[in-house]
């Protein structure tokens, strides 16, 4: 029986140890899911602190503002001028009588004028600039209250063309005796929306070359024949895009497509600039780079990183003049 012993007692150790590691292992679980609920609930106590700030700085304001109520909006925006119409209205919580209001726009003030409690102007402002209505200022007598306001406002992006466009495929180059050949080969892919019903006249595809036109080729409104012809190397079709507001005087409209493939040569020491070209109804064009080599002295691409991929579309008029640039060296 003696002899027996030693692999009892081993035996029962072992199944000791076993029984110990798991219910270790269970307290480590346990441990975890109670620190992670304390981890909660501290996280859940602090939003709502958070939320308690947050709701009484709020409070505080809306007890300092000397408005009951503020708003703008736009109205009726003339292209010809390049002015649209910004509505303001402010309602002050109390106001006597001969109480007169002024807001700043830019800062240049405008009177405001009084109907049932609210103050109203309505004041022509930029269509392509930046509009900044600082304050308004309400006038008793000799005494003159403040509240701040502080809109920063942009007409263009509900009252003009959102363009975007790029090139996707491949791209391939090589130097020699003073020329850089690029060859590319792909589609463009252009899209136009807008807040507002529009119309797109023509689109087109520009090349340039240290800031001379070298070359225009049209992009045809209807993209039929493009989806009939076009064969890509993994046969993938470009999706198209849903336009935001309905379009007008253009039957179909966008997204518009064109495939690509050309030699273009470049000299050293130039850079070279392809961009597509939208004409709105208004006369508006809108230029939007898809493509950019910069080439050395020696012959070499000279990387920029493709800052300009993505860039938001410069504006022009009929006659060239910059209306909005957002990059204006793109097209130099």
């Amino acid at each position: 029986m003696k002899k027996y012993l030693s692999p009892i007692l081993a035996a029962a150790a072992c199944l000791l140890v076993v029984i110990c590691m798991v219910q270790i292992s269970r307290l480590n679980q346990r441990i975890s899911t109670l620190e992670s609920n304390v981890i909660n609930q501290i996280s859940y106590v602090r939003n709502e602190v958070n939320a308690i700030s947050s709701n009484i700085s709020d409070s505080l304001e809306e007890q300092a503002s000397l408005l009951a109520d503020s708003s703008w909006e736009y109205g009726e925006a003339d292209y010809d001028a390049r002015t649209v119409e910004l509505i303001c209205s402010v309602s002050p919580k109390e106001y006597v009588s001969g109480t007169e209001a002024a807001i700043v726009v830019d800062d240049a003030e405008h009177p405001m004028t009084l109907s049932g409690g609210t103050f109203t102007v309505h004041v022509d402002v930029p269509l392509f600039g930046e509009v900044h209505a600082a304050k308004v200022m309400l006038r008793e007598g000799e005494g003159v209250r403040t509240e701040l306001l502080d809109w920063y406002l942009s007409p263009r992006y509900d009252y003009l063309l959102n363009v975007y466009a790029d090139l996707s495929g491949s791209a391939t180059g090589s130097p020699r005796d003073g020329i850089y050949t690029y060859h590319r080969n792909g589609v463009v892919n252009i899209n136009a929306d807008c807040k507002q019903p529009y119309e797109v006249k023509a689109v087109t595809l520009v090349e340039v070359m240290n800031g001379k036109e070298l070359g225009r080729t049209s992009i045809p409104l209807d993209s039929t024949e493009f989806f009939e012809n076009y064969q890509s190397g993994n046969g993938a079709m470009p999706e198209p895009a849903a336009n935001v507001a309905q379009p007008v005087g253009v039957d179909p409209v966008g997204p518009f497509y064109y495939e690509l493939e050309k030699d273009y040569e470049i000299p050293y020491g130039s850079t070279w600039t392809l961009y597509v070209e939208i004409e709105d109804g208004n006369s508006l064009v809108y230029r939007c780079v898809i493509d950019r080599q910069n080439i050395s002295d020696s012959g070499e691409p000279i990387d920029e990183y493709h800052w300009w991929q993505g860039s938001e579309a410069s504006i022009y008029d009929s006659d060239g003049n910059v209306l909005y640039a957002h990059n204006p060296e793109l097209y130099q």
